[in-house]
C-alpha cells in the first residue's frame, strides 16, 4: 500500500449539459451509433452500451456541452468499465470548434489500453480547461465493432496532505444475496453482483478551506453517483460510488482550544450497471 490523497470527481458534465443527444453527441468515422447508444455515453442507466462500427482510423464520438460556462474547469474524463476498446490507443481532445478541424484540436490525454482490459480508463487531462467541444477518438484500428460505456468529463478534486484520514479504513465487498435452508440443505440465490463498499473518515477539516468544501459537496451528494479514488492506491481505481447512509458532521475536540475543525465519515457503496 502506497498512501495518496482521497479524491473525487462529483459532477458528470456530459449528462448535466447535453439535452439533445441525438445532435449534441457526433459519431466520427463510423456507422450503427444510434440516438439510444449515444445517450448511454452519458447515462449507461438510460440506454443501451453505446456501439459503432469503425469505419476509418481516427473514429469515435464527439460532445458538444453547450455555450454556458461550465461551473468547474474540466480536468478529468473517466470511462466506465464493461467496454471493448482495449488493444487501442485512443486521444482526448478539447476544442473551441464545432467542425473540430484537426489544425484546432487541442490532445489532452493520450493513453493505449492493454489488450484485456475492460475496466474503468482513468484519463487525466494536461490542463484545466472550460471549452465547449470535446473528442475522443481512435487514431490505430481501421476497422471493427467497438463497445464504449458512460463517458465523463469532469472536475478531479483531491484533498489535501494536512488533513487526518481515520487509520481504520475500511474496504469490504458486500453481497447481496438472500439464503434459505430446505430439506437439510443450504441455497443461495445471488441478488445482484458483489460489490466494494469503502468507509473514509476525514478530520481536522477548517470551514472556509478547499477541503472542508470539497467534503460538503460529497455530503450533499447523497442521491448521486459520483467517482472516488481511495487512499490506499493498492485498491486501484476510481470507483463509481454512492453514499449509502448521510454524512454527520462532528467537531474534532469537545472543547476547542484555537478553532473549530470537525470531522466526517462517509460510508460509500460501489455503483453496477
Amino acid at each position: 500500500m502506497t498512501y495518496r490523497a482521497p479524491a473525487f470527481m462529483l459532477r458528470n458534465y456530459a449528462a448535466e449539459r447535453i439535452a439533445i443527444p441525438s445532435t449534441e453527441i457526433t459519431a466520427r468515422n463510423s456507422t450503427g451509433m444510434t440516438t439510444a447508444n449515444k445517450i448511454a455515453l452519458i447515462d449507461g442507466r438510460r440506454g443501451p452500451e453505446c456501439t459503432w462500427t469503425a469505419t476509418s482510423v481516427n473514429h469515435g464520438f464527439t460532445y458538444d456541452l453547450g455555450a454556458a460556462t461550465i461551473a468547474q474547469n474540466i480536468n478529468r474524463c473517466v470511462l466506465a468499465p464493461g467496454h471493448t476498446l482495449d488493444d487501442n490507443r485512443w486521444n482526448t481532445f478539447s476544442t473551441a470548434d464545432s467542425a473540430f478541424a484537426n489544425v484546432n484540436l487541442t490532445l489532452r490525454n493520450q493513453t493505449t489500453i492493454a489488450l484485456g482490459n475492460q475496466g474503468v480508463v482513468d484519463l487525466e487531462l494536461s490542463a484545466d480547461v472550460n471549452l465547449r467541444y470535446w473528442m475522443f477518438r481512435c487514431d490505430t484500428s481501421v476497422n471493427g465493432d467497438f463497445i464504449a460505456t458512460d463517458f465523463w468529463p469532469g472536475h478531479y478534486e483531491q484533498l489535501g496532505d494536512d488533513l487526518q484520514i481515520g487509520t481504520k479504513l475500511e474496504y469490504e465487498v458486500r453481497d447481496d444475496v438472500v439464503e434459505r435452508t430446505i430439506a437439510g440443505s443450504e441455497y443461495t440465490v445471488e441478488l445482484s453482483p458483489p460489490r466494494k463498499a469503502f468507509t473514509l473518515e476525514v478530520g481536522w477539516l477548517n470551514p472556509g478551506t478547499d477541503d472542508f468544501d470539497i467534503i460538503d459537496r460529497v455530503v450533499s451528494s447523497r442521491s448521486n453517483s459520483f467517482w472516488y479514488w481511495p487512499p490506499d492506491d493498492a485498491i486501484g481505481g476510481p470507483y463509481l460510488v454512492k453514499l449509502t447512509s448521510s454524512a454527520r458532521r462532528e467537531q474534532d475536540h469537545p472543547v476547542p482550544r484555537v478553532s473549530n475543525t470537525y470531522r466526517v465519515r462517509l460510508e460509500m457503496v460501489e455503483q453496477i450497471g
